[in-house]
């Protein structure tokens, strides 16, 4: 069979050319330009070199490990003094009796100042109750109605546990200056008296008097501040109640009778 050359090559590239169309298409390979050189007189930023690893350690050397952190020692506040919670003031009692007067012979001579304040009655000597009898002061023997040295004794021993330091401290220290005067017992209360009249004004006894005066009428406020000024809460306390059983006693009469 005759083969038309010609012909025969045409049909082969027209097959060629139609297998080479089904081929996947090749992606073309992008290569990065190089960028453009810095402007004259601009420095170039090198990259910085990474650390260089650590040298091993010597022989026979040994790794001491860090101290822990110290820890800091817990917060410590202040103490709060507890605050103290008073009953309210009562309603004024019916039929109030009138307060005692100031009559009686354990009344001094020493007036109270309202206007003193510079003056601090919570620091004094100690007083020495005891001491009134060994320095033999007073008889420690006496008969009838004389008091003698046990009942100096027994006032100091109220005013130190009634008093502020300070007024303690100097109805003792009268008490034993009633040399040749054992049997005046006026002298054991004056001794008291006076020391509370020279007190700094304290107006936290204003809630005593107060309820003194809900209790009692005809109650001076600066007249109950002078006795109670000098006083400490428990003394305040027995005041308070001395008047509340018998307000015709009046604040003499109750510093008297007080133990």
């Amino acid at each position: 069979m005759r083969v038309d050359r010609a012909a025969f090559l045409a049909i082969t590239g027209l097959l060629t050319a139609g297998c080479n169309n089904n081929r996947p298409a090749v992606a073309p390979t992008i290569t990065a330009e190089p960028p453009p050189p810095a402007p004259l007189g601009v420095a170039t930023t090198a990259p910085v070199d990474a650390a260089p690893p650590a040298a091993p350690p010597p022989a026979g050397h040994t790794e001491v490990p860090a101290a822990p952190p110290a820890l800091s020692p817990p917060s410590q506040s202040a103490p709060v003094a507890p605050v103290a919670v008073r009953d309210p003031i009562p309603p004024p009692r019916a039929n109030r009796k009138s307060l005692g007067l100031e009559i009686g012979c354990g009344r001094g001579k020493v007036a109270f100042d309202p206007a003193k304040q510079a003056c601090n009655d919570e620091q004094a000597t100690e007083t020495d109750c005891v001491e009134i009898v060994s320095t033999g002061v007073y008889p420690t023997t006496e008969s009838g109605r004389c008091p003698g040295a046990a009942a100096a004794q027994r006032r100091c021993n109220v005013y130190s546990r009634f008093f502020k330091p300070r007024l303690a401290h100097e109805a003792g220290e009268c008490l034993k200056k009633a040399t040749g005067k054992a049997c005046d017992g006026c002298k054991f209360f004056r001794c008291g008296h006076e020391s509370l009249m020279t007190a700094c004004i304290d107006h936290n006894a204003d809630y005593e008097c107060s309820v003194i005066d809900s209790q009692c009428a005809d109650v001076s406020k600066n007249r109950c501040l002078s006795y109670l000024s000098g006083m400490n809460q428990q003394g305040r306390d027995a005041m308070v109640e001395c008047l509340k059983k018998d307000c015709s006693r009046g604040f003499l009469r109750c510093l008297e009778t007080v133990k």
